[in-house]
């Protein structure tokens, strides 16, 4: 418990360092989640799947932005582009396929009891924190393979999830209780306004466990390599 508590210290403060650098990096794809957050649901598809499209888009932007900044210097941080948010949204959207097809598999399991779900559901989660590293990764703009994502956290795979998940579970205890007491909002949008500082603060913990784990193991940002070799 020690562990998660300096970890989310250090997630945290790194939040803190520059907040004028921060509020520039995520004003615009908060406002725009924040915007799709108060949007009314519509029942036609193709409304309901572009705000949806707009909505992961917004995430993405921001993750990327977040990422960057905790673990780059300004003004690599800042030096952005469209492939760099294309790629990071190809492995997110490939990792919450991962979790569609695991939901899907969980269903009938969950029939049998909890005795066996469970157990899957977890290691499950397991797999996914672990994996998880790939996207600080991408965002910074290097190309790490999965095997060696995977080996940044050998013997520390149930640290890693347990950093990663237990924070964000008592944010989330938390955020019901805040929703509750706002009863002038609708619950779903204030639910999703209250969720854009808990996203921010996951991924600062993601960036935290992959600058531990990872460090110098991951494969340089382009560019690195020739400015290191340089005599």
């Amino acid at each position: 418990m020690n562990m998660i508590f300096q970890v989310s210290a250090r997630a945290w403060a790194g939040l803190q360092r520059e907040p004028a650098a921060l509020r520039r990096a995520v004003m615009a794809p908060v406002l725009l989640w924040a915007l799709v957050s108060v949007v009314p649901v519509s029942e036609h598809w193709l409304v309901s799947l572009s705000i949806g499209v707009i909505g992961v888009g917004a995430y993405v932007v921001l993750a990327v932005r977040v990422h960057r900044y905790l673990l780059m210097e300004p003004d690599q941080a800042s030096a952005d582009s469209i492939g760099l948010y294309f790629i990071f949204g190809v492995f997110l959207v490939l990792g919450l396929l991962m979790l569609v097809l695991v939901s899907l598999v969980l269903k009938p399991l969950a029939e049998l009891g909890a005795l066996i779900s469970l157990p899957v559901m977890i290691g499950c989660m397991y797999a996914v924190a672990r994996l998880s590293l790939v996207l600080p990764d991408r965002a910074m703009g290097r190309s790490s393979s999965l095997v060696s994502v995977w080996s940044w956290s050998h013997r520390n795979g149930w640290k890693l999830f347990a950093v990663l998940f237990l924070p964000l579970l008592l944010c989330q205890i938390a955020l019901g209780l805040l929703t509750f007491w706002m009863e002038p909002l609708p619950s779903n949008i204030a639910n999703n306004l209250l969720n854009i500082p808990i996203t921010i603060f996951g991924v600062a913990l993601l960036s935290q466990a992959y600058l531990e784990l990872a460090g110098t193991a991951a494969e340089p940002v382009v560019g690195d390599v020739a400015e290191k070799d340089d005599p």
